[in-house]
Formats: structure tokens, C-alpha cells, sequence
């Protein structure tokens, strides 16, 4: 084969490969779609109070102390602003977290608006919320049943770190 008919040919394969890839990415499955779209609904004009944060298997929690513990239940860091939050998804992406009678520090507003969303890939349904100091944080769905709903964090040890959200009036 001569050069040109080389570069041709490598042209051609190039074109193919680029014209295949878009094919190759990875699209939601339905079945994450619909439990994506469930949980949209779900959640939607509907108040949610934090009411357990643990971990699947024991962790040190605080990593930047000497005190080294290994636990499962974490509530006991939860900061106490947080516990008497109410949570009210108003729109498909604005949630107003009430903050009730414990208000974060340097801020004693009734209600703090934030934007939360909700997406899907072929593994996971992903709710991006907020941490405890009010600013965005990824999660992972793990269920939603009647009366609350389960998102986790994957520690960096493998742990899986729930918080669950149960409903309120």
C-alpha cells in the first residue's frame, strides 16, 4: 500500500470510529428514569425533616483529630441547626429549608432558598442538595417509601453514609 492510500485508509477508520462513538455513550435506563421521575414527584410540595445519619459500616468520622473511633451512628454530629430544619420542595429545582427556632450561626433568616435537582445515569438516581452548611452537595437516591427517603455519600474508606429524610406537615 502506498502512503496516500495509507493516510486514506486511516481517514476512513478515524471517520467510522467517530461516527460510532456517539452510539457507544451510555444512556439511562429506563428503569432509573422512572425511579428518577417517581422521586421528582415524590418530593415535590412536599416538607422533609433530616431524622438519621449513619454509615454502613464503622467509620472515623472526624478524620483531622488524633481520636480515632469507629462508628455506624452519626447523628450525634449533626449540627442542631440542622435537626429542626424543614425542608419544602416547592418547584422541580427550589427547595426553602425552613430554619425554625435553631438558625445557623451568622444567619437568622425564617427561610434559606437553595436549588436542589434531581438526574439519573444508567446506575444510579442522583439528588444534588445541600451539606450541613447549606451548600451543594451530590447524593446518591438509595429508596423512597411512603413517609421518607434515603440519599447516601460514598466515603472514601467504601462506607456508604446515609441521611434520611422523614415527612412532615
Amino acid at each position: 500500500m502506498n502512503f496516500k492510500k495509507s493516510v486514506q485508509f486511516l481517514l476512513f477508520l478515524l471517520l467510522i470510529t467517530l461516527l460510532f462513538l456517539p452510539s457507544c455513550r451510555k444512556v439511562p435506563s429506563s428503569v432509573q428514569s422512572e425511579k428518577e421521575n417517581q422521586f421528582r414527584s415524590y418530593i415535590l410540595n412536599h416538607k422533609f425533616r433530616a431524622s438519621a445519619f449513619y454509615a454502613d459500616q464503622p467509620i472515623d468520622y472526624i478524620t483531622n483529630d488524633n481520636v480515632v473511633k469507629q462508628e455506624t451512628d452519626l447523628w450525634q454530629y449533626v449540627k442542631s441547626y440542622i435537626t429542626d430544619d424543614k425542608d419544602n420542595f416547592i418547584s422541580n429545582s427550589q427547595v426553602s429549608i425552613e430554619q425554625n427556632a435553631l438558625k445557623i450561626p451568622g444567619n437568622d433568616s425564617a427561610a434559606l432558598n437553595r436549588v436542589y435537582s434531581i438526574s439519573s445515569d444508567a446506575q444510579r438516581v442522583y439528588f444534588d442538595f445541600v451539606d450541613y452548611d447549606y451548600v451543594p452537595r451530590r447524593y446518591s437516591l438509595q429508596e423512597f417509601k411512603d413517609n421518607y427517603f434515603l440519599v447516601y455519600i460514598d466515603w472514601p474508606t467504601g462506607a456508604k453514609v446515609f441521611s434520611k429524610f422523614e415527612l412532615v406537615q
